[in-house]
Order: structure tokens, then sequence, then C-alpha cells
């Protein structure tokens, strides 16, 4: 007999602590619906890259030391107007590994490529331009990533299928494969964390 609805404890086996999400922060100034949040890889302190309805590109950042759990810590580092690349909502961002790469994926059927400008004329924030367009779906690109060696950009899309692009320097991608296995639309793609496979 048990006189404690925690005889599990009782008998020696540890309860599990509650887990669960807390918000600590909510970052405003999208106009419209976010349909995507990305990291920024190798950055300090973190940046979070989100885009949305608005056609607008936003990049996030941490002020010096301050706590990421921290409301007034992030602050709005850029805000890039996409709207003379895109015609459609912008659905996804991705960065290569080295954080300098920026991929965004856009119902327009495209997927444009950025890198951030070094100019001594940007005093304060960050500024971005546009180095390339990748194209060849027939409609909607749902989601762009880059392969973990930085050698391969993956795209899928409405028109059930997935592109991989070699990623030159010049930012002139041409596409190496074709995968249409798909019967429905396809939504996602992710790499491996540390090889170029894809799933």
């Amino acid at each position: 007999h048990c006189p404690s609805a925690h005889c599990g404890a009782a008998a020696g086996r540890a309860m599990a602590p509650e887990r669960g999400l807390t918000q600590v922060c909510r970052l405003t100034g999208h106009e419209e619906r976010v349909w995507c949040a990305a990291w920024r890889p190798n950055v300090d302190p973190p940046q979070l890259t989100t885009c949305g309805t608005d056609r607008v590109i936003r990049v996030w950042g941490v002020r010096g030391s301050a706590s990421l759990a921290s409301e007034d810590a992030w602050v709005l580092l850029s805000e890039v107007d996409a709207r003379e690349k895109h015609s459609r909502t912008l659905r996804s961002v991705g960065w290569d590994m080295s954080g300098s790469v920026l991929a965004v994926a856009s119902f327009d059927a495209t997927t444009t490529l950025w890198k951030e400008e070094k100019s001594e004329q940007v005093s304060s924030g960050l500024s971005f331009e546009c180095v390339g367009v990748v194209a060849g779906h027939e409609n909607e690109v749902k989601s762009a990533m880059f392969s973990p060696s930085g050698d391969f950009l993956a795209t899928c899309s409405r028109d059930k299928s997935v592109h991989i692009f070699d990623t030159p320097d010049n930012f002139e991608y041409e596409c190496v494969s074709v995968l249409q296995s798909h019967s429905q639309d396809v939504k996602c793609v992710r790499w491996h964390p540390s090889q170029d496979v894809l799933f």
C-alpha cells in the first residue's frame, strides 16, 4: 500500500522535472505574417534572421553581454526591403555554415542570395546586398538550405521537386540535380548536420 500519490518517487524513482517553453522575448516589426526565423551561425553575440509576407528580411542581435532572456537585450540590426527582388511572400531564410551568405526562398519561384556589405559608410547596424538569384522551380519555393560544406544549396517547391545547386564564389549557381520523387509539394529540405547528405 502506498500512502502517497508520489509512490514512484518514494520507491526510489526520480520524478521527471516539468518541461516546457517559456517566452523570454517578443520581437516586433514585421507588418504581416512571419514565416521563418533562423539563427546566423558563427557570430557573437547571437543574431536571428526573420522573413515573412511583408517581403522584408530582418536581422536581430543581442546587445553586448546582455542575457538572451532579457526583453530589452534584442535590437534590430538590419531591415532589408526585398520587394525589388521578390514579387511575393518570403517563405524561408537559411545561412551557409560560415554565416556569410543568406539564402531567401520566395513564393515567386526564386531564391535570392545576400551578403553583408562591409562598408565604412554603414555607421550603425548591418547592411546587406543581393549578390545572386537562383531560379529553376516552376512554382513557390518553400525552403532553401546550404549543405554543411557549403558546396551545395538545396531548394524545394510546390512543384513537387527538390533542386540541388552548386555554389561557386561568383554566385552564379547552377542546378546539378533535380529530385522528383514526391507526389505533393515539398515544404522543407534539411541536410545532415555534418555531412552533405540531404534528408
